[in-house]
């Protein structure tokens, strides 16, 4: 009997693993067609068929084997349908194999396809997949159980053989069961890293968001084939329905959705998934959802999408069969949802690099391991000559003059071996450079090293500061003007001692006196009183008393067109001052260099803090002035406004009238916006590239969306023609933000957030205002165009 019931096993098995060829993997559970279910019946009766030539004959007609277990595997894979089909066809071969249609035969027949009834009927209604099992092997074990006793004992059988066979059952609808249990986490695990394989390298050819959302829905669609999935982009409590795949096709919507339009959103803000397994039963309570219901939507997943643990997205799948989706699909989906995160990062990083690489003004040059130039921006254009595409691929030494050359290879030779040893972090050094013209200029250069996929890079910033040198210069020639000015001026030495009340010279000396017209004749005991002018007398007694005190004293003063400084060394003798020697200078001379010195010091500070181009303040005085509004806002009460600025379709406007053009065309916005703030008081600064800022305090949101709205219409009113732009001219688009003084923040929070304003303005179409303000809560300044 063992021999027989070992023989079924091999005959399971191999249904088993046979499978994997015949169905390419073990079949999905009730996603198959009509096609593939009565393909799943014939598969498994064949292999119940062939059971039957292995069977063991307990009584006249009557066999045992383990033929049920392949009708339970056919329940299992293709349901009712299935399972009667195999059920059929195993109880046709039972009459084939054996001796015709017989009353035993019949019986066994009816019994076959009462299990085929039962545990199809228990297939399409259990989803458990254990419970399942045991449900089906316990049906087995009753009706066999009865039918099989019932022969034994009419016809005098020891039931011993009866338990043989269940035991044999049990164990093997057990190891098949454990088997396809195993054989799909298995599938599971390899299909999971397939996918998170291909996902991963298709999203290395994306260059947005958008198409990255596009390849993840049709990627899941492929993968579980459901009838239509969605995006939800989620920023700052708004929602919008960014795309669409339904029926093959994916649709780019952009449309404003609701926590009341999706029931599942307010889930997903949370960070929880979402599972509607059957919407017959219990369907979301969504407005949208509601129309997908009418559209034969029955059922979904909703999985929330993570960027830097905030959620960015919520990923829905739908399907027109109920029951579709379960919580091993929904944890397949929650796995995936990673590499997604992994995308958005790697998009954030590439535009991050292009943003600074493309706004800097400075030259921004990488090398290969070779010193061969890999990358080039627009600002080493602009600070050597070169376009990008002569640079690339051209050795990094075309960039040193020629006479220099060795020389800075050789050092660069040595920087590029100290930072193989210590890994340096970024080094600057003044150095020549060479312009595509022949001239050379002084630079300024900041190199550092990075490797990226076993290839060594060497990265350096380079910036022209032939005006900073020419400045340098001159503050030079203003220094050493005022050392020789101090140098050869002519002073007085003076020696006093106090006689009485009064204070009598003892000597007096100096170029200076021709000066003033005054022998040392006239000075010599002569007291302070007389040989004062009037006007100071009161002032060099009171020093002349703290220096006869024992203090040094310095002071300077002036009389009449001279201006004269004064130095009082008391000389003591036994303890006590026996006299003063008091050393004057003329310093009108240094007093008018010193003069000149610090206008020339405030104008060269007003010239660092001014953009060449534009006149308006630059990128370091607006950093430093909204540090300073920053606290002031906060000390006074007062609300903050700040508002960033773009021209529109600047990079097409550059490329199609010429960067000549373009810096007339800053000029004439940075005028626009100058003018206005200038008279209100406002900080207005070019930010970079074609960006600008104004920093705004004390204002209402009203006022402030005034005023960004008169900015606005101001350039538009210039009527520069821009035919790349979609209104014909230069516009531009303008975000604000506005803070009362307790919620001001950080300067990087409150650039990001006006720059989020702005970009909004952009995605709505450009030329408009739009604005935020944290005054009352989501109370937005109104937009206008």
């Amino acid at each position: 009997m063992v021999s027989f019931f070992v023989a079924d096993f091999f005959i399971l098995t191999a249904s088993l693993f046979l499978s994997m060829f015949v169905f390419k993997r073990l079949p999905d559970r009730f996603k198959t067609t009509w096609r593939m279910r009565a393909l799943i019946g014939v598969y498994q009766a064949f292999f119940g068929i062939l059971m039957l030539l292995f069977s063991l004959e307990v009584a006249p007609s009557v066999w045992l084997d383990l033929r049920l277990i392949p009708i339970l595997l056919a329940a299992y894979f293709g349901g009712l349908r299935s399972s009667l089909l195999a059920a059929g066809l195993v109880s046709m071969g039972r009459f084939v194999v054996f001796d015709g249609f017989t009353p035993q035969a019949a019986s066994a027949a009816a019994l076959v396809m009462l299990i085929g009834l039962l545990s199809g009927i228990a297939a399409e209604r259990i989803r458990s997949y254990w419970k399942l099992w045991m449900l089906n092997t316990s049906t087995v074990m009753l009706f066999a159980g009865l039918f099989y006793g019932y022969v034994l004992q009419v016809n005098g059988i020891a039931l011993s053989k009866l338990w043989m066979m269940e035991i044999f059952f049990v164990i093997g609808s057990l190891f098949m069961f454990g088997c396809i249990y195993l054989l799909k986490n298995t599938y599971d695990r390899h299909f999971l890293n397939k996918k998170l394989y291909d996902m991963i390298h298709s999203f290395h050819n994306i260059d947005n968001v958008n198409d990255v959302y596009e390849k993840t829905l049709r990627e899941l669609n492929d993968l579980f084939r459901s009838d239509m999935g969605s995006i939800v982009a989620i920023r700052e409590q708004r929602y919008h329905l960014v795309g669409l795949l339904s029926g093959g096709e994916y649709n780019r919507i952009g449309s404003r959705v609701s926590v009341e339009d999706i029931e599942a959103l307010e889930r997903a803000l949370a960070g929880q998934s979402s599972l509607y397994p059957d919407w017959t039963v219990r369907q979301p309570k969504g407005l949208l959802e509601g129309g997908i219901y009418e559209r034969g939507g029955r059922s979904s997943i909703h999985v929330p999408i993570r960027y830097k643990n905030k959620v960015i997205a919520l990923l829905n799948l739908g399907s027109s069969t109920p029951n579709f989706f379960n919580a091993r699909v929904m944890k397949f989906v929650e796995d995936l949802t990673p590499s997604i995160s992994m995308a958005l990062a790697l998009l954030e990083s590439e535009a991050r690099f292009s943003s600074i690489v493309d706004s800097s003004k400075d030259g921004i040059v990488i090398a290969d391991s070779e010193l061969n130039i890999v990358s080039w921006n627009y600002g080493a254009s602009r600070t050597f000559g070169y376009s990008e595409e002569e640079a690339i691929g051209q050795p990094i030494g075309m960039l040193i003059p020629e006479r220099r050359r060795k020389l800075y290879l050789k050092r660069i030779d040595r920087f590029i071996n100290h930072l193989d040893h210590v890994r340096a972090k970024q080094n600057t050094v003044e150095a020549f450079g060479r312009r595509k013209d022949g001239t050379v200029f002084p630079i300024e250069l900041s190199y550092s090293m990075w490797e990226a996929s076993g290839v060594r890079y060497y990265s350096s910033i380079i910036r022209d500061i032939t005006r900073r040198k020419r400045n340098e210069e001159q503050i030079l020639t203003l220094q050493r003007d005022l050392a020789d000015t101090i140098h050869f001026q002519h002073g007085v030495v003076l020696k006093y001692k106090k006689i009485g009340d009064d204070f009598i010279y003892t000597l007096a000396d100096g170029q200076m006196l021709k000066e003033i017209g005054v022998t040392p004749q006239e000075l010599i005991g002569q007291s302070l009183e007389a040989s004062s002018p009037p006007p100071l007398l009161e002032f060099m007694r009171e020093q002349y008393a703290l220096a006869w005190s024992g203090q040094v004293v310095e002071c300077e003063y002036g009389h009449g067109r001279f201006t004269f400084f004064s130095t009082f060394n008391p000389v003591f003798k036994e303890g006590r001052v026996h006299e003063v020697v008091v050393s004057v200078s003329n310093i009108s001379r240094r007093k008018q260099a010193e003069e000149k010195l610090i206008e020339a010091n405030r104008r060269l500070e007003r010239l660092s803090n001014l953009d060449g181009l534009t006149g308006l303040g630059n990128r370091r005085s607006f950093d430093s002035q909204l540090d300073q509004e920053r606290e002031r806002c906060r000390a006074r009460g007062t609300p903050l406004t700040l508002m960033m600025m773009d021209i529109d379709s600047f990079k097409a406007f550059n490329d199609t009238y010429g960067h000549v053009a373009g810096d007339a065309c800053l000029k004439q916005v940075a005028d626009i916006l100058g003018g206005l703030a200038e008279g209100q008081e406002f900080c207005a600064a070019r930010y970079g590239g074609e960006e600008f800022a104004c920093i705004m305090t004390g204002i209402s949101p009203e006022e402030a969306a005034a005023f960004a709205e008169s900015v606005r219409a101001g350039i538009q009113s210039l009527a520069v023609p821009n035919e790349r732009a979609a209104a014909g001219i230069v516009t531009v688009s303008i975000g604000t933000a506005i803070w009362p003084a307790e919620e001001i923040g950080e300067s990087a929070f409150l650039i990001d957030t006006a720059d989020q304003a702005l970009y909004a303005a952009k995605a709505a179409g450009r030329n408009r205002v739009t604005g935020v303000s944290f005054i009352s809560p989501f109370a937005p300044l109104e937009s206008s165009k």
